[in-house]
């Protein structure tokens, strides 16, 4: 089983001189993606109210281009046709022709070619960023507006989790294995 979580800590970081702490992580996408309780917060929120294919398109796509080719050829079709092609479960909006004809075209020239599949979904990954932007944005108004405990533990707790593994990894199963197990 992939762990999600883990695939992000080790190759990004909080943006430098953002003063990330307590709710700081949901201003930046990029520093979210860092914060797993906070990310799992902000995953409870989408899955809950929104449409979640960008959000699980962004995190397995980030995931898929850390692998090796043997690894990234396995997941390339099913990314694909999960996320892309007309008709799949989990379409990603706003995607143009042109970019999934680009990519099938890869899938089928280009298969052997580690450069190619990891930057394979670069374009519908730039796509899937302005609607989780848009989806931040909506959040972070939720939280102005003091229904952010709805979706998750007060910023205190969300701050501790920050320094605090263990803290962090309960904070991700209170919310999103009941979640999940309700869900699927």
């Amino acid at each position: 089983a992939i762990n999600w979580f883990s695939s992000f800590s080790s190759n990004q970081s909080p943006s430098k001189g953002s003063g990330v702490q307590g709710s700081k992580p949901f201003e930046i996408l990029r520093d979210l993606l860092c914060h797993h309780a906070h990310l799992a917060v902000f995953m409870n929120y989408v899955i809950s109210n929104s449409d979640p294919s960008a959000l699980f398109f962004y995190l397995i796509s980030e995931t898929y281009k850390m692998g090796t080719l043997k690894e990234m050829q396995r997941w390339a079709y099913e990314i694909f046709s999960s996320f892309l092609v007309p008709d799949s479960p989990l379409r990603l909006p706003d995607v143009e022709n042109s970019t999934i004809e680009e990519i099938d075209r890869a899938l089928k020239e280009d298969f052997d070619k580690e450069d190619v599949l990891r930057k394979l979904f670069w374009k519908a990954r730039a796509k899937a960023r302005v609607v989780l932007k848009e989806q931040l944005a909506e959040f972070r108004d939720k939280r102005a507006a003091g229904l952010g405990s709805i979706f998750g533990p007060p910023d205190q707790e969300l701050k501790l989790c920050i320094d605090n593994r263990t803290m962090e990894l309960q904070v991700i199963d209170n919310l999103l294995l009941p979640l999940l197990e309700s869900t699927w």
